[in-house]
């Protein structure tokens, strides 16, 4: 199952590797502690891992384990981190003084590539390993 935690990794890696060359933000902070952007490394590392997991396994007990919490790490990453980032905007403008960081969450677009980049992770190390 070793594997399984390199999938993950690789995902996580080529999602963060894809943001730093649309961004343009070459920094090794920006790659390791950043959030938000194109393509939602959450759900790259996640669904990678599950989509591998299913290849190897099929529908098994950790497969459909894994999927619940996919599901709720791709909830977190486009729906509760998005929400908080919408309100520390406000609370920016209202309070300019005051030194609030912007968490920002996923939109649904990034959540839907980042998601497709983790299937094709999963296929890709699945063929090639």
């Amino acid at each position: 199952m070793i594997k399984l935690l390199i999938v993950f990794f690789i995902g996580w890696f080529a999602a963060q590797l894809i943001k730093l060359l649309l961004e343009r933000k070459f920094s090794l902070k920006s790659f390791l502690f950043e959030s938000g952007g194109m393509p939602s490394s959450h759900t790259t590392a996640i669904v990678s891992s599950t989509a591998y997991l299913f290849l190897i396994e099929g529908v098994s007990t950790p497969v459909i384990i894994l999927f619940i919490i996919s599901s709720i790490v791709i909830r977190d990453s486009y729906g509760v981190r998005y929400a908080t980032g919408e309100n520390a905007k406000v609370l920016k403008k209202k309070f300019p003084k005051e030194k609030i960081v912007l968490s920002e969450g996923h939109n649904l677009r990034e959540v839907v590539l980042g998601g497709i980049l983790g299937i094709t992770i999963a296929l890709l190390v699945y063929t090639l390993w």
